[in-house]
């Protein structure tokens, strides 16, 4: 398994300066539901591709770098 910079149950925000997937949910917080990783196609390692339960009701596959652990 490839390494977790959250855990099920964290409350997240979307970073507006690194998210660029989800533009229309910059600022947007939620929980995290489940974890999936995954090899990538081409290189070394792995890709860890998070589900998060959005406060708009939505609900979105974002990884590590598109959000920020709300404190």
């Amino acid at each position: 398994m490839g390494y977790r910079k959250f855990d099920i149950g964290e409350k997240v925000r979307f970073d507006v300066e690194s998210n660029t997937h989800y533009v229309s949910h910059n600022n947007h917080e939620g929980k995290i539901t489940s974890i999936e990783s995954y090899p990538k196609l081409r290189g070394a390692g792995t890709v860890v591709v998070y589900e998060m339960l959005c406060d708009c009701g939505r609900t979105l596959h974002p990884q590590a770098h598109h959000v920020k652990l709300v404190w």
